[in-house]
């Protein structure tokens, strides 16, 4: 038994030198420097760092044992959230929530200049025009030919091209072929039915080279009366004023 020992100890001498073993142990060896070296990089860079930040603070951030004034902290409380107080122009109800943009506010508010009543009473007279419970009378200056449009209850629509209708009759119409000094058109009915009204001027005719057309709308309804002026400029036509029946009783535009 020892002498076989020895013989494979005698064999193992005899053996003839490698590269490949000299290689091997060369990468080993770099191997074991370069891991040892990357643990010891670590080791240095994570000192500076966390002496830096400080110990770790498990609400918001890192706590900081040099904190001084500047330094800004976050603030997380939850504010209440308060009622504000009610704007009471938000409280007014509209006369139709299924038809609040047809209903605009006249062009100027409404005048009792008895002046401009007579003149349209004269007017219409002349004119051969009638009057009942609602009357609705337009007159303007020029020779241009101006026609007056009133929407009502059930999708009616009087004007010149259907002047009878379930909420009165245009009985009235200047201008249309032969020019006249004193212009006027007028709408009347002897029984007002309950429903919004909506009273709109177009102009159908230039006749004045584009100068803007000046106007009045005199409104009579259940005995009650209203002046509305405007002007037709650029626009070809204009809503005038907006007024709900309801019960024998008048609801202009923005009343409640």
């Amino acid at each position: 038994m020892i002498r076989l020992r020895c013989q494979r100890q005698m064999r193992r001498r005899e053996r003839p030198f490698c590269w490949n073993d000299l290689r091997d142990a060369l990468w080993c060896s770099a191997g074991l420097h370069g891991v040892g070296l990357f643990a010891l990089t670590l080791l240095m860079l994570a000192r500076p760092v966390a002496e830096a930040f400080g110990p770790l603070d498990t609400t918001i951030g890192w706590a900081d044992a040099t904190h001084d004034e500047s330094t800004t902290l976050i603030d997380t409380t939850i504010l209440e959230t308060q009622d504000e107080p009610s704007d009471p122009i938000d409280d007014i109800v509209p006369v139709s929530s299924e038809s609040v943009a047809d209903l605009p506010v006249p062009r100027e508010p409404p005048s009792a200049d008895s002046g401009m009543w007579s003149e349209l009473t004269d007017r219409r007279s002349l004119a051969g025009g009638g009057a009942g419970e609602l009357t609705v009378t337009l007159m303007w200056q020029t020779g241009c030919d101006l026609d007056l449009h009133l929407f009502g209850p059930g999708g009616s629509h009087g004007y010149f091209r259907q002047r009878e209708t379930i909420i009165g009759r245009l009985d009235v119409d200047c201008n249309a072929r032969q020019v006249v000094p004193r212009p006027v058109e007028n709408f009347c009915s002897g029984q007002v039915l309950d429903g919004e009204y909506r009273i709109q001027v177009q102009r159908y005719l230039q006749r004045n080279g584009g100068q803007p057309v000046q106007f009045t709308v005199g409104v009579q309804v259940l005995g009650e009366q209203r002046l509305f002026t405007g002007e037709l400029d650029g626009e070809r036509e204009i809503t005038v004023a907006t007024f709900r029946v309801r019960g024998r009783q008048v609801f202009w535009s923005g009343s409640r």
